[in-house]
């Protein structure tokens, strides 16, 4: 017997504001308060706009834990906590994030999906996004509101550290909406997190994630944005390695698009099957349900470890796996660009290593000149210059 409860109706404005209303301490639980909780401090002055995601990622179980439909706070509310931070004896003037699950989805919508009657013949975002949600008015709200946190009394820094849909920064006609300068020149702390996942289009169909085309335009618009207003900022990528339907091949294929970029994550996700999403239902079936269509699922971990190599291709631990993965795929032709840039890496890295020691034996350490400390670690895509 299987028993299925309906899902909850989306929360109101009302009762979201609520949930954040409370008066939460922004600390760790007593117990924790001896050897702390380190990965705190990334989130204790950040700020929650909304609950929910309308982008259907085919591997992401949010759709189904908070929602379809975007149940956002009110300004008031935010701004309220804003100025709650501003008063914390620990605050030093900058709010992480002001975001969610994707942060630039704040105040979106459209009437279906306020009804939790979602268009059963497309999806909001693939394969782009659909009119009814008005990009190019919709996100002003999200642009003021950043604006009017920044301005709050107290606040140095309003910065967006959640992910951000590069598709969703773009109006009906194309054009590059506002929003998109006024984070890379305002609420940008470094770095901005995006999520193309993969390269290959086949890959991507089966996560239901924009094209790699959209990315790339996305990376020279936000280059261009950076270089025009004078800012050192890169992009931190996330990938998923294993993901039903990624053969080896594709792999390769999503290296070489990170080798031309001289560009390795330090993190890669390896792929989860997560109970209710598409994806686990591919990876158990072997099968696109949506299709019917067979798919290719890396099961072995001689495949996974590969696969995970072949993206973190600066890991001197993988470097075996990389050239290993490249001879099973018949593209030893990639090894000497790859052994080159690695090659490049190290005497980089010797030197930097030498002119520390020769500034710090004269008692001068200039750790922070030219970039931020640790900008241009392999986790940060310099495409800014």
């Amino acid at each position: 017997m299987v028993l299925q409860h309906p899902p909850l109706a989306p929360s109101t404005a009302e009762e979201v504001d609520s949930y954040y209303d409370l008066p939460f301490r922004r600390d760790v639980h007593p117990d924790h308060a001896g050897p702390g909780v380190p990965a705190l401090e990334a989130v204790r002055f950040s700020i929650n706009t909304h609950r929910g995601c309308f982008a259907d990622c085919s591997f992401c179980s949010i759709t189904f834990h908070q929602g379809r439909a975007i149940q956002s706070r009110s300004e008031e509310s935010i701004l309220k906590e804003a100025a709650t931070l501003a008063e914390h004896v620990d605050f030093r003037g900058t709010i992480t994030d002001v975001g969610g699950p994707t942060a630039n989805m704040w105040g979106l919508g459209c009437k279906l999906l306020e009804k939790g009657k979602p268009c059963l013949d497309r999806d909001c975002l693939t394969p782009d996004p659909c009119p009814a949600l008005r990009l190019d008015k919709t996100t002003e709200g999200y642009r003021r509101l950043l604006g009017l946190v920044k301005r709050s009394k107290g606040v140095k820094h309003a910065f967006v550290s959640s992910g951000v849909r590069y598709d969703m920064l773009r109006g009906k006609d194309g054009e590059t909406l506002p929003l998109h300068d006024t984070l890379v020149g305002e609420h940008t702390s470094g770095r901005m997190k995006l999520a193309p996942e993969h390269s290959d289009p086949e890959v991507l169909r089966l996560m239901n994630k924009p094209g790699f085309e959209k990315y790339e335009q996305f990376e020279e618009e936000y280059r261009t944005a950076c270089e025009s207003q004078g800012k050192e900022q890169y992009l931190a990528n996330y990938f998923i390695v294993g993901h039903p339907g990624t053969t080896l091949a594709q792999a390769v294929q999503l290296f070489e698009k990170l080798l031309e970029r001289n560009y390795s994550p330090e993190q890669a996700q390896e792929f989860i099957p997560l109970p209710m999403t598409r994806a686990a239902v591919q990876y158990a079936a072997g099968r696109d349900p949506l299709t019917g269509e067979e798919v290719h699922v890396p099961r072995t971990e001689r495949e996974r470890s590969q696969q995970k190599a072949l993206v973190r291709w600066k890991d001197p631990k993988g470097r075996r796996k990389v050239e290993e993965a490249l001879t099973d795929s018949g593209r030893t032709d990639l090894l000497p660009r790859y052994r080159e840039l690695l090659a490049a890496d190290e005497r980089r890295q010797a030197h930097r290593t030498g002119s520390k020691g020769r500034k710090q034996a004269r008692g001068k350490s200039r750790l922070f000149d030219g970039a931020r400390a640790g900008a241009k670690d392999s986790d940060d895509l310099d495409i800014a210059g």
